[in-house]
């Protein structure tokens, strides 16, 4: 399975990094366990815990129509408000 890493800008316009990966290609407990790692790196990356596990991570791919799914960060200094968020990447340039 293939992850892409990819600088996209959050809702003030600072960059922050994100990844996506084509949801066909998430067929084993060890593909789902990669895309947990990154969103656990991209809370990391806030000094903030995650606690995502896979069998949550399935709860929220359910809901997902896109083919190509990514995730960011949105993160808001002034107030201390972070949220992970989900981007159809198949249309993201």
């Amino acid at each position: 399975m293939n992850i892409e890493l990819i600088l996209l800008e959050d809702s003030d316009g600072h960059e922050t990094l994100g990844f996506s990966f084509w949801k066909r290609n998430l067929k084993t407990t060890d593909d789902k366990k990669k895309v947990v790692s990154m969103i656990d790196h991209l809370y990391h990356m806030q000094c903030i815990e995650s606690s995502m596990d896979v069998e949550y991570l399935d709860e929220i791919l359910e809901d997902i129509s896109y083919s190509k799914i990514g995730f960011v960060m949105d993160v808001n200094p002034s107030n201390q408000n972070y949220a992970l968020y989900t981007y159809n990447a198949n249309e993201k340039k």
